[in-house]
């Protein structure tokens, strides 16, 4: 029933791999030989339920660094970087020479930006929300989303990726 008063859509995204195709890779570890592999969260998705078990995947492990990408890097540990892995990220994905990073959902979160309607990032990633805003910074400087969006909340759901 509606009161007359007009309605508010609010959106929710779910970042990688919907609202961006992003090259932050992941780690797993060789347990016989140390070798460290980085794969992406495609190739991850497939192989994860393998890992440590007999066949092809039986020597390799999730380990402490396994999502080292998808977390920010302590300001005691910075140096000379100056943006985060997923601000990085972000700046490589739109500076390749085609759009194949636009997720199936970008199109949606440009209007979303656009009018700015409330929304809610929800992602598996460890980055602080200042550092999911910074990313959509980098989108709304390089006029790929028009308005940063306002009401933003930034949801973050630990170890969904394991």
């Amino acid at each position: 029933m509606t009161t007359g008063k007009n309605g508010v859509s609010f959106y929710f995204f779910d970042f990688d791999d919907n609202v961006m195709f992003l090259t932050t890779p992941l780690l797993i570890k060789n347990t016989s030989t140390n070798e460290i592999e980085e794969i992406s969260t495609g190739e991850f998705a497939l192989i994860n339920p393998f890992l440590g078990k007999s066949g092809d995947w039986a020597d390799w492990a999730i380990y402490k660094d396994t999502f080292k990408f998808f977390n920010d890097i302590p300001e005691s540990q910075k140096g000379k970087r100056k943006e985060q892995y997923f601000v990085r990220d972000i700046q490589k994905a739109i500076e390749s020479e085609d759009d194949k990073w636009q997720g199936p959902s970008w199109k949606l979160f440009q209007g979303a930006c656009s009018i700015q309607a409330p929304l809610a990032i929800i992602t598996a990633r460890g980055h602080s929300p200042e550092t999911i805003m910074e990313g959509i910074k980098v989108l709304y400087e390089n006029k790929l989303i028009s308005n940063i969006p306002v009401n933003t909340k930034l949801e973050m759901i630990e170890d969904a990726l394991v």
